[in-house]
């Protein structure tokens, strides 16, 4: 994506314009993620207690909701017999 220059130079002008509190919870946001890089860049799925196991659930969750589906718009055993093609 091209950023134009103008989008750029307002996007400076934006952050200059921003009050001194704002400059200093940004610095500190900086700050921490400088401190804290090496952390940060370790972080993964594995190194979060509980969280694969909470995905395998979370997909087997969509899978049955995507066969259930799936059962539910192919099955013309209704009191009338209609089927999708037939709507």
């Amino acid at each position: 994506m091209i950023v134009s220059l103008s989008t750029r130079l307002d996007n400076i002008d934006t952050l200059l314009a921003s009050d001194d509190t704002t400059i200093d919870e940004i610095q500190e946001i900086v700050d921490y993620i400088k401190q804290n890089r090496t952390d940060l860049e370790a972080l993964g799925i594995s190194n979060i207690s509980g969280l694969q196991t909470s995905l395998n659930t979370l997909q087997t969750n969509i899978d049955t909701v995507q066969t259930n589906l799936t059962n539910h718009e192919n099955d013309s055993s209704n009191p009338h017999s209609v089927t999708k093609a037939q709507v």
